[in-house]
């Protein structure tokens, strides 16, 4: 699947998951991800969605193979949805960066995607 055919709040989606991953390939939690997608999504002026929908989104993503998504459960004390990208950080952010819609705000946290 090409991130070009993602919509607006999609590509906010992976950009939040790549600012709160630090560029690296390890997971985060959706708790994370939701509060820098909710500032990101601010920035651009896009009305942010639901964390229940971005969880649909991010099952999404994960049958693309985009994503990789798993449920923890800690029993009584809750549970919480892991996120971690499978493609690298350096071949979204150039692509973000292109966007009309969320081009600056890409090019404020993804710096080293400038063309």
């Amino acid at each position: 699947m090409s991130v070009l055919a993602l919509n607006t709040t999609e590509k906010l989606l992976l950009l939040a998951i790549v600012v709160e991953t630090d560029y690296a390939r390890r997971a985060t939690s959706m708790g994370k991800v939701y509060a820098r997608y909710v500032e990101l999504s601010k920035l651009c002026n896009v009305e942010p969605v639901t964390r229940r929908r971005v969880l649909d989104i991010f099952k999404a993503l994960a049958r693309e193979g985009v994503l990789w998504v798993r449920v923890n459960s800690f029993g009584r004390y809750g549970r919480t949805t892991l996120v971690k990208l499978l493609a690298p950080p350096a071949s979204l952010c150039p692509t973000l960066v292109e966007d009309l819609a969320i081009g600056e705000v890409a090019e404020e946290v993804c710096p080293q995607a400038s063309p």
